[in-house]
């Protein structure tokens, strides 16, 4: 019987500085806000990635490239690959879609998926989910960034619907059908398409729990 098992390549001397690297790799600041309404986390743009980066794999014999490609068809391959001086190297595939997108969101679109598709590379976090609320802390003034554009709207209004689900089902809309049903009361329809619905479902969600009966002491 013929073998027609494809040999994977030998990445050992990669592997081995990988492990060294994350083991000095010092922890990157969070600077940057992205702001969109009640919804918001940190984040490290490219710059202060690199920075904290730069050293800790020149150290270890490690470089990083990403290229962008394609866009013809609406979509956009963006490939990162980590390099060993000893040629060893590794490449992930991201495709983006920029159907329809101007040049500007396309151009926000590639700056933030850059920065994850590195992380995830790396092993490193690049942000971190923070709606100023956990801690019972107002919202952190929001920071521009001259060169680093927020992150697409799109996956702000993912994270603010996962935020909505959530929510829902810690006040007791624990079914498909629940969650639904009260979108459509708020909405007068059963999805939220935009921040802005998103911001009146939790808005009603926050007034609901506000007016609910503090059971605390009772038998």
């Amino acid at each position: 019987m013929a073998d027609h098992s494809v040999e994977k390549p030998n990445l050992a001397k990669l592997a081995s500085a990988l492990v060294k690297f994350q083991g000095v790799v010092p922890i990157i600041p969070k600077n940057k806000t992205a702001d969109a309404g009640k919804y918001s986390y940190k984040f490290a743009d490219l710059a202060d990635i690199f920075t904290a980066i730069r050293e800790p794999m020149m150290a270890n014999g490690l470089a990083v490239t990403q290229e962008l490609s394609g866009g013809k068809d609406g979509w956009t391959q963006l490939e990162t690959i980590v390099w060993h001086d000893s040629g060893e190297h590794k490449a992930s595939l991201l495709d983006i879609n920029t159907n329809g997108k101007s040049a500007q969101d396309a151009g926000s679109q590639f700056t933030y998926y850059k920065r994850y598709a590195l992380g995830a590379a790396l092993g490193i976090a690049t942000e971190v989910d923070d709606d100023g609320k956990a801690a019972g802390a107002p919202n952190p003034p929001e920071q521009s960034a001259p060169n680093e554009p927020e992150e697409p709207k799109e996956d702000v209004l993912a994270r603010a619907k996962k935020k909505i689900f959530d929510e829902l089902e810690v006040q007791g809309y624990g079914t498909a059908v629940g969650k639904k049903a009260f979108i459509v009361r708020v909405l007068k329809h059963s999805t939220i398409d935009t921040l802005d619905e998103a911001d009146l479902v939790m808005d009603q969600l926050e007034n609901e729990a506000a007016e609910a009966p503090n059971d605390e002491g009772t038998l």
